[in-house]
């Protein structure tokens, strides 16, 4: 069984669920924590679960290339600093990539 690339945008849907934010608040340019945790969380798992480039990725969060790096460094070192977190993004990464039928 080899797991499917999930699209961009299904994986800012699934971060504003998770996060309870809706996607217009993800790409915004709100700087409170919950928006930007769950922006940089998306870019993190775009860059990690998609063959897109960082270019691309930016333009599907309304970003540059550079801001989607920053966030893939700073979500790096989030994981290292709190396991925890590093276990919902793993998590939510998992549940990503696992084919549909093995969802119920």
């Amino acid at each position: 069984m080899t797991p499917q690339q999930p699209s961009i945008d299904t994986i800012m849907r699934m971060l504003a669920g998770v996060f309870g934010v809706t996607k217009q608040e993800l790409l915004a340019h709100r700087r409170d924590k919950t928006s930007v945790l769950a922006r940089q969380t998306g870019m993190w798992l775009a860059a990690r679960l998609t063959s897109h480039s960082l270019p691309v990725i930016g333009r599907h969060f309304e970003r540059d290339h550079t801001s989607v790096g920053q966030a893939v460094k700073k979500i790096d070192l989030l994981m290292e600093s709190d396991p925890t977190v590093g276990q919902v993004i793993l998590g939510l990464m998992d549940s990503l990539t696992l084919p549909p039928e093995m969802i119920s």
